[in-house]
């Protein structure tokens, strides 16, 4: 025709060097040709196929599409590639679009080219980029370069490409609970992580889900990622995040003593455990003995751990997760700390709370736990005191005179029971009293007079151990030593006058002196005040005299053999009931009573009740010692014997004598001990303990022991033979009570024919003479009763006839 067909004209580099850049929304055109589909011909004089180039700037996320608008050609493929690492995406030719998202900002290249697919691909075309920006990846997928979000406002996103993060940066505070929520827009889903600044994963949803609950673990700046979801078929797509919190759950409290909150009684404290490593100390001052009540009001949670610690972080006391409520008595004054933490048997352990605590100081320690720093007791006044914690130990101190009887009254509050000890320091059991956590009345006689204590502590028998009392303390004075115990020191008595005196403690003895005239007759009265009798004798050694009543008869009559200084002795009485109490005395002689009156008629008087001494007689199960009498030097042998004791199977005592008139040479078994359980100890002077030794036999009588003394005592002195102590086991259905019936020994000479010193002659002297007469005992010539010289069965036949009643 004459002109130029330049619609086949490559207007476009078969390169990328030289591609025509393009933007999104306009049309270019183009043309494919030549096109042989020959690729053996490429770079050959014969030349090779077209290729056109067009490049563009790719953002990150944005979802491209090629349009290919043919004209004359029957087909193209269209590729998507960068200018060094090849093709990212191809149509294969197939179709004339192509959508491609850009993995990174960069600079792409679009490639057309004819294709095998169609049979002629030589021909024009028209070509346009579309861009779809809502896809723009418009947050950072590092740490570094997250987006900042504000709490409740929406932030507008897309996961585009596939592999796309995005990253959000936020502070958060420990404790507080956060939620992610996620709308979204084109997206199916999305997978929501939060990680700490080091990019470990502390929560996920798993791509499950639009929302995800999170507890800050601590205070800091956390990131939220949202990325594709592995649960969806299409990841790509739009999206809205908002991010919101619960302060409720805010950590308010230390999580450390140093760091503690300071706790005020009565008032409650709100807190909240979050996360479940959360602990919220609270501090104190606790004062010893103070009981403490901790109640924790369960708001949101529905369970934590109440726990005392102290200040070197070891636990007191604790719930264990078990209730909402704890007890505690501080066994220490000092600073100590309430820690509230996460239970692990509730359903919701993460949640608010408030605790309150509450001090009971009806409990609080007022006295100290040493007998040098007791407080001083005044008699008659009530101290109010506690037992608590367990372990505590309230004492008291009160001045305290030989004799007098101390009544020491407990009246419990809140304790059912507490333990009584009253004594001095260093003392013995001998020196002391108890109440063996039992009984509320304690009565006691001091033993010396000096400075005692009283020990109150928790009773081993009580239900409730720890709780209030009541203390007083009343002295009986009327008992009170006004005597010397010594005769150097004894009292000056006149004759006629009575003398108030009092027996207490039970070894008391009181002296008194007074001039007696030889040959005169004096008579000594005492009158029973408290005590139902007492023993006295007169002595004076000088003259080798001694009287006594034997701890039986209210008077004594006697002779002065010899003008001097007279000793009147008076001590307790193993012959009575009571043998501690108040008495009169008084010295009449034979001189002061005046001549006898005229006789006059008078009606017979009333019969007055005039008080005797009771003396004890056994009346059910006792163990009984009997008074003796020997010369010094002498050998006198002391059985300790057995009343109606058939239920009684084993048994232990002690047996107390004066080591100035009496020492002990043998301790034999009694005929109702076995002999294997048969243990005895006499390291202490002027005791016997017997150990618990069985009992053999089932008779009433019998005896336990025997024990033989030298008598080293002077000459006319009498001194008590007791018995305490005793432990009894028996058969009997109730509780049996022993009676222990002491008595005397006096150094002086035996009656004729007594072989045994019981100031009897009986038929047992008549035996044991027999026994000597056959050189089977020790001889005793005070036996020899015909003057012989010696011992033989006519002085046995002659105190058997003694022995005999008339």
């Amino acid at each position: 025709s004459g002109f130029e067909d330049t619609r086949f004209l490559d207007r476009h580099s078969d390169e990328s060097n030289g591609a025509t850049q393009i933007s999104s929304g306009n049309v270019y055109q183009g043309a494919i040709s030549p096109w042989s589909n020959q690729p053996n011909l490429t770079n050959t004089v014969d030349g090779g196929d077209d290729y056109d180039f067009f490049s563009f700037q790719a953002q990150r996320g944005v979802k491209y599409t090629v349009e290919v608008d043919l004209g004359t050609s029957e087909g193209v493929e269209i590729a998507i590639q960068t200018a060094f690492a090849g093709v990212e995406k191809t149509s294969d030719g197939i179709g004339n679009t192509l959508s491609w998202i850009s993995p990174r900002n960069s600079t792409y290249y679009i490639a057309v080219s004819g294709t095998t697919r169609v049979r002629d691909s030589m021909g024009t075309y028209a070509i346009k980029l579309n861009a779809e920006t809502a896809l723009l990846d418009q947050h950072s997928g590092t740490v570094a370069g997250a987006t900042v979000i504000s709490f409740g406002n929406a932030h507008q996103g897309s996961i585009s490409p596939a592999d796309d993060q995005d990253y959000f940066s936020f502070p958060a505070l420990r404790g507080v609970k956060y939620m992610l929520d996620v709308s979204l827009g084109s997206a199916d889903g999305v997978a929501l992580t939060v990680i700490d600044a080091s990019g470990t994963s502390l929560a996920s949803n798993g791509g499950v889900g639009t929302s995800l609950e999170w507890l800050a673990p601590a205070n800091g700046t956390y990131l939220a990622v949202i990325s594709a979801s592995p649960q969806v078929p299409n990841v790509i797509g739009t999206y809205s995040l908002n991010l919101s919190s619960d302060n409720t759950l805010q950590d308010h409290h230390g999580d450390f003593p140093g760091a503690a909150s300071v706790l005020s009684f009565g008032n409650a404290h709100p807190g909240a455990i979050s996360p479940e490593t959360d602990r919220d100390y609270f501090s104190f001052l606790a004062e010893r003995g103070v009981n403490y009540s901790l109640a924790l009001e369960l708001i949101t949670a529905t369970g934590a751990v109440i726990s005392i610690e102290d200040s070197a972080g070891d636990t007191l006391s604790s719930t264990n997760g078990l209730g909402t409520g704890l007890g505690w008595t501080a066994a220490s004054t000092g600073t100590f700390y309430v820690v509230v933490s996460y239970s692990p048997q509730a359903t919701e352990g993460i949640g608010s709370y408030a605790l309150t605590v509450s001090a009971n100081t009806s409990l609080e320690d007022r006295h100290l736990d040493t007998a040098s720093t007791g407080t001083p007791l005044s008699f008659g006044t009530v101290y109010q005191g506690a037992i608590s914690p367990k372990s505590d130990l309230d004492f008291f101190t009160f001045p305290a005179k030989r004799g007098v009887e101390y009544l020491l009254d407990l009246t419990y509050g809140s304790a059912s029971a507490v333990s009584l000890e009253v004594n001095s320091v260093g003392g013995s059991a001998d020196t002391g009293a108890r109440n063996f956590g039992e009984s509320n009345i304690v009565r006691w006689t001091a033993p010396d007079s000096a400075t005692y204590f009283v020990k109150i502590s928790a009773s081993p028998k009580a239900e409730q151990p720890t709780g209030t009392y009541s203390l007083k303390v009343t002295p009986d004075t009327t008992l009170e030593d006004r005597h010397s115990d010594t005769p150097a020191g004894g009292t000056r008595i006149g004759f006629g006058n009575a003398i108030a005196g009092a027996v207490s403690p039970a070894d008391d003895y009181d002296y008194f002196r007074f001039l007696a005239e030889k040959g005169i007759t004096y008579t000594v009265d005492v009158r029973p005040g408290t005590v139902d009798g007492v023993r006295f004798s007169v002595e004076n050694q000088a003259a080798g005299f001694s009287a006594s009543n034997f701890g039986v008869d209210q008077s004594l009559e006697w002779k002065a053999p010899e003008t001097g200084w007279y000793t009147l002795a008076v001590s307790a009485s193993g012959r009575v009931g009571n043998p501690i109490g108040t008495y009169l005395i008084t010295i009449n002689r034979q001189s002061d009573v005046r001549p006898e009156a005229p006789k006059v008629i008078e009606p017979p008087p009333e019969p007055a009740d005039v008080p005797l001494p009771r003396v004890t007689v056994p009346t059910g199960t006792a163990m009984i010692l009997e008074s003796r009498i020997s010369p010094l030097g002498s050998i006198v042998r002391v059985p300790v014997k057995l009343s109606k004791a058939e239920g009684i199977t084993s048994l232990g005592f002690t047996l107390n004598y004066d080591p100035e008139s009496l020492r002990v040479l043998t301790v034999k078994r009694g005929s109702r001990l076995t002999e294997d359980s048969f243990i005895f100890n006499t390291d202490t002077l002027g005791k016997i303990r017997f150990g618990f030794a069985v009992l053999r036999g089932s008779g009433s009588g019998g005896t336990a022991a025997v024990v033989e003394f030298q008598v080293v005592g002077t000459t006319g002195s009498v001194s008590p033979i007791t018995l305490s102590d005793a432990l009894v086991n028996h058969r009997a259905d109730g509780p049996i009570a022993v009676e222990l019936v002491g008595a005397d020994f006096k150094v002086g000479a035996k009656l004729l024919g007594d072989a045994d010193g019981d100031s009897r002659v009986t038929a047992l002297d008549a035996l044991l003479a027999l026994r000597m007469a056959s050189n089977l005992q020790k001889i005793d010539l005070s036996l020899d009763v015909n003057n012989d010289g010696k011992i033989t069965i006519d002085d046995a036949r002659i105190i058997l006839n003694m022995a005999r009643p008339s």
